[in-house]
């Protein structure tokens, strides 16, 4: 079956109404029909075995703010990486306050109906509404009818071009009881209340890897695929991460603005200089929270954190060596190669790691 979908551009006030609770009626929104629909009673994703919903254990305000109500977006394709959120409007697409266009783009639910639940063929997720199967369907189709009056962002659902709205205001509605976070959207409060809670519930199907962020377990699920969206647009460099692919990027940069005012070590970011710094003054102010490990950069830590997992995600194609970080797995390539790029400054003696020309200048030339 196949539905229509208008091309619906939401003009919000200067200052937005604050979203209403779910029990009243929200006279804010443009000219439609609302409905307030239940949530599903069920919701499955590939990147999530739980439903985000908790229960009991936790304390009535842990419980208040990690309520999901009706989300429903599937985080595996979200395009903005930010995973579940607010969805408790539906709005009759033939109302006749609706002006529709000729030519919309076409949203094709192939889906089965089974008691009354509609699954989709793309991926696991499913539920009892018609309309949210619809919603959700958007996503694959790349259809995006609800457009921001103040930039080109465009969204799936109306509750999404709200929250987005909000990142204009500044405004942060939600705030965390334990600490002194805030959000302009109530997906990100829940996200953040995990860190107090510890809960996980975003597990890799391949490995013992869970995560509380949906970004993060996507971004993970590469290191098994091989996956490298982030391409380089000045060399043939890849990367399965954007910020891989951002530091990347300081590497054509010729000027190199942040220098060390006590050796000469120069850099293109601010950052890598603040890191630098800490090799002279001996600070660690990276902690691991399952050891007592520290460390001077961030990098590093991310680095140590993969030792309490066993995960490798580094793997060589040549063998079946895998490694903790990709500085490791490029001096084993190496060995396949017979590269050496560290020579000896004193003599030809070439070797495959730096440290190995240490230890020959100690032994040869000291």
């Amino acid at each position: 079956m196949e539905t229509e979908e208008p091309i619906i551009k939401v003009e919000l006030e200067t200052s937005p109404t604050v979203l209403q609770t779910r029990s009243k009626p929200r006279s804010h929104l443009p000219s439609a029909d609302v409905h307030q629909t239940p949530p599903p009673a069920s919701r499955f994703c590939t990147t999530s075995d739980d439903d985000a919903t908790l229960a009991s254990p936790y304390p009535v305000y842990l419980q208040r703010a990690l309520q999901t109500g009706a989300e429903d977006d599937c985080p595996e394709i979200s395009s903005d990486g930010m995973g579940l959120s607010d969805s408790s409007l539906i709005f009759d697409m033939d109302h006749p306050s609706h002006n529709f266009h000729e030519g919309t783009p076409k949203v094709s639910i192939d889906a089965q109906a089974t008691k009354n639940t509609f699954k989709c063929a793309h991926c696991r997720y499913e539920t009892k509404s018609k309309l949210r199967l619809t919603n959700h369907m958007r996503k694959h189709k790349g259809v995006r009818p609800y457009e921001c009056d103040l930039c080109e962002y465009k969204a799936t659902r109306p509750s999404n071009l709200y929250a987005h709205r909000r990142t204009h205001t500044n405004e942060r509605a939600y705030k965390c009881e334990l600490c002194v976070y805030s959000a302009s959207r109530r997906d990100r409060l829940q996200i953040h209340m995990r860190m107090h809670t510890g809960e996980k519930p975003y597990k890799c199907d391949q490995c013992a890897y869970s995560t509380s962020q949906p970004a993060n377990l996507q971004r993970h699920v590469r290191t098994h695929t091989g996956v490298k969206p982030y391409e380089c647009t000045l060399c043939e460099y890849a990367a399965s991460q954007l910020d891989t692919l951002k530091n990347h990027m300081h590497t054509h940069r010729k000027d190199k603005p942040y220098q060390c005012d006590r050796c000469d070590y120069r850099t293109s970011r601010r950052i890598a200089l603040e890191e630098h710094g800490h090799t002279h003054t001996g600070k660690k102010p990276y902690k691991c929270k399952q050891c007592e490990y520290r460390s001077s950069s961030l990098g590093t830590l991310r680095r140590h954190k993969l030792t309490h997992t066993d995960e490798k995600p580094y793997k060589c194609h040549m063998c079946e060596y895998s490694a903790y970080d990709g500085s490791n797995l490029r001096r084993h390539v190496r060995t396949h190669s017979n590269q050496k790029p560290y020579k000896c400054e004193q003599c030809d003696y070439r070797a495959s790691r730096a440290y190995y020309i240490k230890i020959h200048t100690q032994s040869h030339h000291a």
